[in-house]
């Protein structure tokens, strides 16, 4: 069922109609499935650097938030008392949520 063994098969079927040279074609099908796989990796690598990147700009403002709580509480405390700066934290909530969203859709696909 996996995608090599599929194009095994079919190299084999074209060969068994069109003949030819079998070792040849067997060289090929395997350079093909190696430049697949290092691309695979490659593209793995880069879209680790993407998701660490997504993690740090995510946790950024609740470190943030977490500092200015510890070093100086009065100034964040409005955000739990003021109506007006509640709905401000939660629209920057959701907005960050839909930003988070975005990025892991854009780093996760398929190969």
């Amino acid at each position: 069922g996996t995608p090599e063994f599929q194009f095994f098969d079919i190299t084999l079927a074209i060969q068994r109609e069109t003949g030819g040279n079998l070792a040849e074609t067997l060289a090929n099908l395997a350079d093909v499935l190696r430049k697949r796989a290092q691309m695979k990796l490659k593209i793995r690598a880069m879209s680790s650097e993407s998701k660490a990147s997504a993690y740090i700009v995510g946790s950024l403002p609740f470190f943030v938030s977490g500092m200015i709580w510890t070093i100086n509480p009065e100034y964040i405390e409005g955000f739990f008392s003021e109506p007006r700066l509640m709905i401000t934290g939660l629209g920057g909530a959701v907005w960050m949520a839909i930003g988070v969203f975005i990025m892991a859709k854009m780093v996760n696909f398929e190969i």
